[in-house]
């Protein structure tokens, strides 16, 4: 059954509210765990929610791969105010302000078949443009060069030159004809961004203001995002007070020394611009997330321009990406299989990992942070498996469930509520599994 408003707007918001001591209890459960700081937020069409495990809900984490869910809805705004096309060629765009910045054309840094990439292409990780991003957490041991060559240049940017001159990228060929696959590629965002600046007739590639996507909002939603910073230019010690910590075994890196490899003044943590450079509260990014997504209220985008970023079924092994959006759709809760389902963005950087994620079957949006990065990128989606069963339990009037989360694979886990086993048609034996949908007692009976 879909939730209704009413039950929605049920939810308090004190900061002493049910809800939001249990949000604090997983926050403080979670970071005790993990040794770091974890904040996490709900946004309903009516109430936002904020904790952290040291209850600064204010301060600002690093977000990198979320900034992608602010980029896309830039690029379809400009699409729903005639300044673009989706599928018409971007290079003609491009190729502006790459003239601009002392590059060559797309055709010279991609070959002949970048004149066929498209923003849908770029947006939907479909161009075939090579990924600035060197980390290969698998097989073991990771190695990640130009990761070696950030920390090596703490005081260098990698603004758009720098990212696109990198050899790896400017190749001189694309890695696969435009939209014949789908492989991840922060560059094609890097691209975005510079789309956008032309489109919006700057000057500079700097010059663009990326939260002008938050542009269709009413001025009193809008100006809610006033602490949200894009960081174009310095280190996270410019915009935030919140260290974050490297805890990965990249490159021969000990992961095991706590608290780990402080990436504060290290400029390259925003290398990537449009790609990795939000820098928010956790409640901003929530508030974020249900403003793409959400049902009720006032939308950053028309409903078919949410339909385009909406990941669509995709065959097994493939990357499961819509426009800047990724499918999260899991085992995450008791309630059946509609309310697994969900979408939004996953987010890391040098000392930083997050998720932003939305649930359409609860209307309701998620946002976990971080000030770590591990290999497994686990933290953030453990704090999920609790605090979306936590808010389930509030929506229902239905006692929490006893959940735990197993890890497994790169950001990979699910979230185990006692009810994931299903019959094995061929061996007539119950099994666990992520989408099991029965207990074990019920499987049994069943099967």
């Amino acid at each position: 059954m879909m939730l209704q408003l009413a039950s929605i707007i049920a939810l308090a918001s004190s900061p002493t509210d049910p809800l939001t001591t249990r949000l604090r209890a997983i926050a403080v459960d979670r970071a005790s765990f993990y040794s770091c700081k974890i904040a996490v937020s709900v946004q309903t069409a009516t109430e936002s929610f904020a904790a952290a495990s040291d209850d600064q809900v204010d301060e600002r984490f690093v977000w990198g791969s979320v900034t992608k869910l602010l980029t896309g809805a830039g690029v379809l705004r400009a699409v729903e105010t005639k300044k673009l096309d989706l599928d018409q060629p971007a290079a003609p765009h491009i190729d502006t302000m790459l003239d601009k910045l002392g590059l060559p054309p797309m055709r010279v840094l991609f070959g002949a078949n970048a004149s066929k990439i498209t923003p849908r292409h770029l947006g939907s990780m479909r161009s075939g443009v090579p990924d600035y991003d060197t980390a290969t957490p698998f097989p073991k041991p990771p190695v990640d060069p130009f990761r070696a060559q950030v920390y090596a240049q703490p005081q260098k940017e990698w603004d758009p030159v720098d990212i696109l001159n990198v050899s790896w990228v400017a190749r001189g060929n694309l890695n696969f004809y435009p939209g014949s696959h789908t492989t991840y590629s922060s560059t094609n965002f890097v691209l975005l961004g510079l789309l956008l600046a032309a489109v919006h007739d700057e000057k500079t590639w700097d010059g663009f203001d990326q939260l002008s996507a938050l542009d269709g909002l009413p001025a009193a939603r809008r100006a809610m995002y006033s602490k949200v910073a894009t960081a174009v230019h310095g280190a996270p010690s410019t915009y935030t007070s919140l260290h974050g910590y490297d805890r990965t075994s990249y490159n021969g890196h000990n992961a095991s020394v706590l608290p780990g490899t402080d990436v504060y003044d290290v400029k390259g943590v925003y290398g990537g611009w449009t790609a990795s450079d939000l820098t928010a509260r956790v409640a901003d990014v929530a508030r974020l997330a249900y403003d793409i997504f959400g049902a009720h209220g006032p939308r950053i985008l028309a409903p078919a321009s949410v339909a385009t970023m909406l990941p669509q079924p995709s065959p097994r092994g493939s990357l499961p990406y819509g426009f800047a959006t990724f499918n999260l759709t899991r085992r995450w809760g008791p309630s059946g299989l509609a309310y697994n389902q969900a979408y939004g963005h996953l987010g890391a950087t040098y000392g930083y990992q997050s998720l932003a994620i939305y649930y359409p079957a609860a209307d309701i949006s998620v946002a976990v942070a971080s000030n770590i990065e591990t290999d497994d990128q686990a933290q953030p989606a453990d704090a999920i498996c609790y605090v979306y069963n936590a808010v389930l339990s509030h929506l229902h009037n239905t006692t929490e469930p006893t959940c735990q989360f197993h890890a497994q694979g790169y950001y990979g886990g699910w979230c185990d509520c006692g009810n994931n086993y299903s019959c094995n048609s061929d061996t007539k034996t119950c099994e666990m599994s992520e989408m099991g949908t029965l207990s074990k007692a019920d499987c049994e009976a069943a099967c």
